[in-house]
């Protein structure tokens, strides 16, 4: 959110604003429909292991990178497995 913000991406956080602003009042469960909520759980998965991915470089030296990108190319390959089944 800067001076240089396109209008896309003004409305892109107006619409994260009030989806926090909603789950802060009315609780995540509340809000979501249930035939959603395997959905959520895999996303919410995802954006956790991507934070756990940059986290581990970020923390990590060359040596510590690599390994975490070996970790990360597993993941993905045994997503590519059960996609595929």
């Amino acid at each position: 959110m800067g001076f240089f913000d396109s209008q896309e991406d003004i409305e892109r956080n107006e619409r994260i604003d009030r989806m926090k602003t909603l789950i802060a009042k009315k609780g995540l469960a509340n809000i979501i429909d249930e035939k959603d909520y395997q959905k959520v759980l895999i996303e919410q998965n995802q954006t956790i292991i991507d934070l756990l991915i940059v986290s581990a470089i970020a923390q990590s030296g060359i040596a510590g990178d690599a390994v975490t990108l070996i970790h990360q190319n597993r993941y993905f390959e045994a997503l590519e497995r059960v996609i595929k089944s």
